[in-house]
């Protein structure tokens, strides 16, 4: 997929998230649905790419959700750097990968965003450190599910792109023939 329809995809994914209704029922935590995509689109671009789309999407989640600017620009920088770097060198690319990727994420968003505000507001990390569990839950039922949704639409829009293309330089040679001629 493009970046602007990752960007896209993410803010819906940020409305989703911060909306008013339960997104299971019976259930106050939430998947955070934004972080799955940017460990996906930094596995896709690797480290370079995944630390813009990550700063980017910690920022909007920063503006979005009225917190403390600079936690999620940092968090998720690094959680798409650090994804994208072991993608390149390290891993591999399967479903097992990717939500123990997104459990190790989850992880290190929380205690980036938990040593942030201790530092902050003087808050203890011990509330944060408490949802640790059901977060990493959330997050990575919701890895099982988005992520072979995911890698099918990357590789519909990545199939048009490329056939459009090949269609587009086709139509460039042809056209190149003909003045020749």
């Amino acid at each position: 997929m493009k970046s602007a329809q990752y960007l896209l995809l993410s803010l819906f994914f940020f409305i989703l998230q911060s909306s008013s209704f339960p997104i299971i029922p019976g259930v106050d935590w939430r998947p955070d649905m934004a972080l799955v995509l940017v460990v996906h689109f930094a596995l896709a671009f690797g480290r370079v790419g995944g630390m813009t789309f990550g700063a980017a999407a910690g920022l909007f989640h920063d503006l979005l959700l009225c917190g403390t600017v600079g936690q999620g620009v940092l968090s998720w920088g690094l959680v798409g750097y650090a994804s994208g770097a072991l993608r390149e060198s390290y891993i591999s690319d399967t479903l097992f990968t990717r939500v123990g990727l997104v459990a190790a994420a989850t992880v290190a968003d929380i205690i980036v965003k938990a040593s942030m505000a201790r530092m902050v507001y003087g808050e203890g990390v011990g509330p944060a450190l408490a949802a640790l569990g059901p977060q990493i839950l959330a997050n990575a039922v919701f890895a099982i599910l988005a992520m072979p949704l995911l890698i099918w639409l990357d590789a519909k829009v990545g199939g048009a792109q490329e056939r459009g293309d090949k269609k587009r330089k086709l139509e460039s040679f042809l056209t190149g023939m003909r003045s020749t001629r």
